[in-house]
């Protein structure tokens, strides 16, 4: 459980985040094996150190099928070591869709298994309800944004709904599902 990991091992949370221009020459050159590389071996030094990491879904997934299968390998090196992971890939749609990414992510058969996922709860409380019956089923976590740290959150989610930011109202129709 996340509180038994960061009980034993500290609340670090790890990003694993290849922006292309900053992945250290001594993987190769910038593309989905070096990220695989670069990812793999930051599995290695944090095993047995850190509780978390959390990989970027869009970071990986801009090198299409060779990118997923990077993050395949890192999810799964990382879940070897004994380390949670938490997929930053805020997503969130409708229906058949949100079932696909939460069987895809969360489901028992998921070949780029994560224990938690991020989403956007931005298109509606039922574009997360998918995600909340997967992860309830297989013991495994949904994290939900509500606010975020970048400029542009000011746009939306801090937008005054009934005197009260949006956010706050995000956080209150999530209670029912903690």
């Amino acid at each position: 459980s996340l509180a038994a990991a960061t009980a034993e091992r500290g609340r670090l949370c790890v990003g694993i985040d290849p922006h292309p221009a900053m992945l250290p020459p001594l993987f190769g050159a910038p593309g989905p094996e070096a990220a695989a590389r670069w990812g793999l071996a930051l599995v290695e030094r944090c095993a047995g150190k850190v509780a978390v990491l959390k990989p970027q879904a869009g970071l990986f997934e801009r090198w299409g099928a060779k990118g997923m299968a990077a993050l395949e390998q890192v999810c799964v090196a990382a879940r070897q070591a004994d380390m949670l992971v938490i997929l930053d890939a805020k997503r969130g749609d409708i229906g058949s869709t949100a079932d696909g990414y939460a069987e895809g992510y969360l489901g028992a058969g998921a070949s780029c298994p994560c224990d938690a996922i991020t989403v956007n709860p931005y298109m509606g409380i039922d574009t997360i309800e998918p995600f909340v019956s997967v992860a309830e089923k297989q013991g495994k976590g949904v994290v939900v944004l509500a606010r975020t740290s970048n400029p542009g959150s000011q746009d939306f989610q801090a937008k005054l709904v009934d005197g009260e930011p949006r956010y706050l109202h995000v956080a209150r129709a999530l209670q029912p599902m903690v």
